[in-house]
């Protein structure tokens, strides 16, 4: 049997900590479990309930956009609390009960890093099937799959202004004097494959919002539609070298392009480096998954494979900060419960972190100095504080920690825990440990 404190490690570096059966099935390969899980996919469990189509999440949205009645501010809140209660928490309970941990921490790193927010109202009513039907099938093909299907997405096209980019020289734009938006070709390329540093120019991101003019998503239809109209005709020069005018197809090319670039690789290396690593990876880490990403074509579960086999990522237990998503889940997971109910959503916005409401293009912040500010570690006391209210006085909290962290959980953080003076205080402190509020 491995060494007990590598299935605690497994647990809590990959997933979001001891789930039912969890330390049990990682006790004799936890990396050999872990790799077993990329084979599984990250389909929704069938336990929870299927997120709506796209376009069912449109016809809901229908009535955003009826002018005979207007629609009411108190309507439209209705409507986006309904898409939260369905859809949100769909995705919550799926990474709450689900028997592949590791597969939900992919699911969610590739949401972030593909980020879409709510901040918009259309991607409120977008987001659980952009999260299904874009980043979840999307995980068990190549990057260059899940680029094109995040780019096609509707959510994205929305979130990023692409519905609304028209060529200035298009049949469209001539006639409506319409004009481009770089928002999409911007952050296709600074966030979602190249990265900020690779050497392209503000024309490399100007041409590349003009390749992909006409690529749009009529709110609607809630479904990709190419629209010739809209398209800037012509060649288009780009990074150097040339794009030749192919209408749709010139978007299909950038994004082969994209995705081929070694820049592309040590950039999601990096990043997964520093999600599933420590918040400065070791060179040496971002070097063997770049090397991955290349060899392989971009290989998604080839790539998730290799962070398991890096060794840095099991040479420092609790290294980095368990994000509040993380923390909700994995007090479910560790209660081995039904999963998250509408009352996590509200805990998740007090935690800072509110479901598919990252407040950027850049996703959530991915270092510990981001999350252990003093006001998000007071935030994180009052929730403890909460759920010990909720179960100090049905779940000890020394019994708690222990198997929650096992040989992780250190004699002096052990020792505040049992000197706690009430059932609520125990259970509390056992939620505050290092060990639990770092994986």
């Amino acid at each position: 049997m491995a060494d007990p404190s590598l299935a605690f490690h497994a647990v809590r570096r990959f997933g979001t900590g001891p789930g039912t059966r969890d330390l049990s099935n990682a006790a004799q390969d936890p990396r050999g479990w872990l790799k077993a899980q990329i084979h599984a996919g990250a389909a929704l469990p069938d336990a929870t309930k299927p997120m709506a189509p796209t376009n069912e999440a449109m016809a809901d949205a229908a009535i955003y956009t009826a002018n005979d009645p207007r629609p009411s501010d108190d309507t439209k809140r209705t409507l986006r609390e309904a898409a939260k209660r369905r859809d949100y928490l769909a995705s919550l309970r799926a990474a709450s009960t689900s028997q592949t941990p590791y597969m939900e921490r992919l699911v969610r790193f590739w949401t972030n890093h593909f980020c879409v927010s709510d901040a918009r109202n259309a991607v409120v009513l977008l987001a659980g099937a952009y999260e299904r039907d874009a980043i979840r099938p999307g995980m068990e093909g190549t990057f260059r799959q899940l680029l094109g299907r995040v780019v096609r997405h509707p959510a994205m096209l929305q979130y990023l202004d692409n519905d609304s980019s028209t060529g200035p020289n298009s049949k469209a734009g001539l006639k409506n004097h319409k004009g481009l938006n770089e928002n999409l070709g911007r952050e296709l390329m600074e966030l979602h494959t190249l990265g900020v540093n690779a050497g392209y120019t503000q024309a490399d991101v100007t041409n590349a919002a003009r390749i992909l003019t006409g690529w749009t998503a009529p709110f609607k239809q809630g479904e990709f539609r190419y629209a010739d109209n809209r398209h800037e005709p012509g060649d288009k020069p780009w990074f150097g070298t040339t794009i030749r005018s192919g209408g749709e197809k010139e978007g299909e090319e950038l994004l082969d392009r994209l995705a081929e670039h070694p820049a592309t690789a040590r950039h999601i290396a990096t990043k997964l480096a520093t999600h599933f690593v420590a918040d400065t990876p070791p060179q040496a880490a971002i070097d063997r998954l770049a090397k991955v990403y290349q060899q392989s074509g971009g290989d998604l579960p080839t790539l998730h494979k290799a962070i398991v086999d890096l060794d840095e990522a099991w040479a420092n237990p609790l290294a980095k900060a368990t994000q509040p998503v993380d923390l909700v889940v994995g007090l479910h997971r560790a209660l081995g419960d039904d999963g998250a109910d509408e009352k996590d959503l509200s805990f998740l916005s007090q935690l800072g972190q509110p479901y598919w409401g990252a407040p950027a293009p850049t996703g959530w912040p991915d270092t510990t100095a981001d999350w252990f500010a003093p006001d998000a570690l007071l935030r994180r006391i009052e929730w403890a504080q909460r759920m010990g209210n909720q179960y100090g006085g049905k779940i000890d909290g020394r019994d708690f920690a222990q198997s929650t962290a096992g040989p992780l959980l250190t004699e002096a953080h052990f020792g505040v825990i049992r000197s706690a003076t009430s059932a609520r205080e125990t259970f509390t402190l056992a939620l505050l440990t290092p060990e639990f509020q770092r994986r």
